[in-house]
């Protein structure tokens, strides 16, 4: 199987995290390659369980639903390649970039770390699917992020501002193999849609 790269993007709640998953598994079943995964949302939500002034700020942000200024999602995913990366490795990222500038800092890296033709995976769904899924996630996880009505609406306003330039910058760029799915029907349903349009080689 060749090395591939993966960007999952869409609004908070469109099931990025469960169909990287899916995917990341599917990688490790059938591939002896490594996978590295990085989920943004996680890697912030460890920042702010270790506490500390950057930590505290951290977690304000998250309360409100806003969006992190370029400089931290940017230092986490460089970590994480820096530590990880060894050249054989399929890559997964999901919930970045978020900014254009933060794409434009991504390519640089993965044209830096050779990575050739990454594909984008970006999951349309509805704002009134996106707002039922995260009230529902939670109640279900007790996060306070997922639970407020208001705070929802402030990723969603976000999204539409900062991360709907960033698909449109994907969409036009040749560089990337751009995938848009309907991120509706089922995860079953979406996941195959996903495995139908991705060529992953020999």
């Amino acid at each position: 199987m060749e090395q591939k790269t993966f960007i999952f993007i869409g609004k908070s709640g469109s099931g990025k995290g469960t169909q990287a998953e899916l995917l990341k598994s599917y990688l490790e079943k059938n591939d002896s390659r490594p996978v590295v995964y990085l989920e943004t949302g996680g890697e912030l939500r460890k920042l702010v369980k270790a506490g500390g002034y950057t930590g505290g700020l951290t977690k304000k942000i998250i309360e409100v639903g806003g969006l992190m200024p370029e400089f931290l999602p940017v230092y986490l995913w460089s970590k994480l390649f820096l530590d990880n990366l060894k050249g054989d490795e399929h890559i997964i990222t999901d919930g970045m970039p978020r900014k254009l500038q933060e794409a434009l800092i991504l390519d640089g890296a993965l044209n830096f770390y050779h990575r050739e033709k990454p594909t984008v995976v970006y999951l349309d769904v509805s704002t009134d699917s996106v707002i039922d899924r995260l009230q529902k996630r939670g109640r279900e996880t007790g996060r306070t992020d997922d639970s407020s009505i208001e705070t929802i609406k402030n990723r969603l306003a976000y999204f539409e501002k900062d991360v709907a330039p960033v698909v449109d910058y994907y969409r036009q760029n040749s560089n990337y193999n751009f995938l848009h799915i309907d991120g509706e029907p089922s995860v079953e349903t979406i996941h195959e849609s996903i495995m139908s349009k991705v060529e992953f080689g020999n």
